[in-house]
């Protein structure tokens, strides 16, 4: 199964955001307040595009981008606008945004005191959806001709485990609650390697308060995410019988599965 990104919640206090690789989102409220321990430079940078035409046509949920910031590690920041007052949809419309930019890598997001952080969260995991267990990679180079359509990681359907590790749920934190393996799992080949993902970080005034109410979402998007890789696995790889192996699977969360065999 497609497993959403990892998101930690992490104090704000505590960050130092100069070091900080990779990408860098900033959750800006209606003041256009920047976090604080930004370099001087980066912060006359971020007052004048906050003062710009084009920040000023960014809607609720949109966001610009600033590449390679002067004095911090991160290559590029970007300011996603989110009122006190948004709903959840446009903040989960903000967190699409930084979903959609964050790429392979780590990524820090830096938010205020909001109710809707879980929901930014929740928009950055659906966001980050990414179905290429068949495709290849650059780089990858096929022996012969035959070789070039097989895919870079075994299909998901191979493993004779049933569907153990499509049942799995992740809680705020990203970590798994794996069920008990029963011994035909034990024998069988371990889930083929998910493709590299970005790591995301979410710095707010309360990550304990935040990765609980980011609970449901995390479950929520387990679910969307199994779904989606019922309807885009190919009908040679999900068989009838692969398709009821995996929901079968799914009585280990506690969900009644009948199959009815012809």
């Amino acid at each position: 199964m497609t497993h959403p990104v990892e998101i930690r919640f992490m104090p704000a206090s505590d960050a130092d955001l100069t070091a900080r690789k990779g990408r860098l989102a900033l959750l800006i409220g209606d003041q256009g307040q920047t976090p604080r321990g930004l370099p001087p430079a980066l912060r006359r940078g971020l007052a004048r595009a906050l003062e710009s035409k084009a920040w000023a046509d960014v809607k609720p949920g949109g966001a610009m981008e600033l590449a390679f910031p002067a004095g911090i590690a991160a290559d590029a920041v970007q300011l996603v606008r989110l009122p006190r007052k948004a709903d959840a949809a446009t903040a989960r419309k903000a967190g699409a945004a930084i979903g959609a930019r964050m790429g392979k890598g780590e990524v820090t997001v830096v938010a205020p005191a909001h109710d809707r952080i879980a929901e930014v969260a929740l928009g950055i995991a659906l966001k980050g959806y990414d179905f290429s267990v068949y495709k290849s990679r650059p780089g990858d180079h096929a022996e012969d001709e035959a070789a070039e359509d097989v895919p870079v990681t075994a299909p998901q359907a191979v493993s004779h485990s049933g569907a153990m590790p499509d049942a799995r749920l992740a809680d705020s934190a990203g970590a798994e609650t794996v069920p008990e393996p029963d011994k035909a799992a034990a024998d069988a080949p371990s889930e083929p390697p998910q493709p590299d993902k970005a790591s995301v970080t979410i710095l707010c005034p309360d990550p304990e308060a935040v990765a609980r109410a980011a609970g449901d979402g995390a479950a929520l998007a387990e679910g969307v995410f199994f779904t989606r890789d019922l309807v885009n696995e190919p009908a040679n790889v999900l068989t009838t019988s692969d398709f009821a192996d995996r929901l079968l699977a799914m009585q280990e969360l506690g969900l009644e599965v009948e199959v009815l065999d012809e």
